[in-house]
């Protein structure tokens, strides 16, 4: 795959795809023949081998599989276009979060590092760290700017801060942000 502009990514092969697994959504019988379909599609009309998971092989409700007759809009157009390496690639991002815990405290101060520096602390009520697609959500309650979904970023916001010392920032996708206790701002043990 070739990394692009992250708004303009396609999906490359290095020689064309002979193989491909096929995965179906369990219990939602309304997919059963549009995973059919699929499966046909790329069988007979792409010459590639289709390989599906043990259960959905064994499945009786799929049995022989009829001709095709596409009922949703477009999907041989688009598989045509993966299989082609003309898809458009979606990148999103996603956190890793590890949480440490201590004994019970009233917290009401946060010290964040970036890529092992410390830059602030926050005194507040806490702090959420999102990706762009997340910051749309319960985030954005918290007042930090909306960023667009194919912006590789963490959004590092506030929530209810004592003081205007810290307000929501945007920093580099790759970045190790950490949000820790301040050990100075603990007010006894609950």
């Amino acid at each position: 795959m070739h990394i692009q502009d992250p708004t303009s990514q396609r999906l490359t092969w290095n020689k064309f795809p002979k193989s491909v697994l096929v995965i179906q959504k369990i219990r939602d019988a309304s997919l059963l023949q549009p995973f059919k379909e699929v499966c046909i599609c790329l069988t007979v009309e792409s010459n590639m081998i289709v390989y599906v998971e043990k259960e959905v092989l064994e499945d009786p409700a799929i049995g022989i599989v009829p001709p095709i007759m596409a009922n949703f809009e477009n999907f041989q157009s688009q598989v045509n276009q993966v299989i082609e390496g003309n898809a458009v690639v979606i990148l999103r991002s996603r956190l890793e979060v590890r949480v440490v815990e201590e004994p019970r405290a009233i917290h009401n101060g946060l010290n964040v590092y970036l890529d092992g520096h410390l830059i602030t602390t926050v005194q507040g009520d806490g702090m959420i760290a999102s990706t762009p697609k997340g910051n749309t959500a319960y985030a954005a309650a918290a007042g930090p700017s909306m960023v667009h979904p194919n912006v590789p970023a963490i959004m590092a916001t506030p929530i209810c801060p004592h003081s205007l010392s810290f307000r929501p920032i945007v920093v580099p996708a790759g970045v190790d942000l950490k949000i820790i206790l301040s050990p100075e701002h603990c007010m006894g043990v609950v």
